[in-house]
């Protein structure tokens, strides 16, 4: 049996916006609805910082590229290429909540804890 637990990233929140992020611009827009918590992408996100940009520590963003650099060489090393950087914009509190989350993620690895217990400590 494979077993995966994630973290809910919007447990608690009230994201206006959610963004499922490639890095890319091909084919990446997403017709808005208006309904709640609907998935926006790359174009979506570059239409709304034209017209509202998002402002950002200098800490913040350091973080903030540590941890994708650090998220995204450990997905690397279990070649695991397809994920993306999901967004969520809090209104209430004027935040940004990010996380990477793999469309396909199994860790090919025969020790399952091992890759667990370098993963947590890899990303503290």
């Amino acid at each position: 049996m494979d077993v995966l637990v994630m973290e809910n990233l919007f447990y608690d929140r009230k994201c206006s916006k959610i963004f499922d992020l490639k890095g890319s611009t091909r084919n990446r827009h997403a017709q808005s609805t208006g309904k709640e918590n609907e998935v926006l992408l790359d174009e979506n996100l570059l239409e709304l910082i034209n017209e509202q940009p998002l402002f950002i520590r200098e800490y913040s963003k350091n973080l903030l590229f540590t941890s994708v650099w650090k998220d995204t060489s450990f997905l690397s090393q279990l070649n695991v290429m397809d994920y993306s950087l999901v967004v969520g914009v809090d209104s209430e509190t004027h935040e940004l909540i990010t996380g990477i989350v793999g469309k396909y993620f199994a860790i090919r690895n025969n020790d399952f804890f091992l890759n667990v217990f370098y993963y947590v400590n890899y990303n503290i």
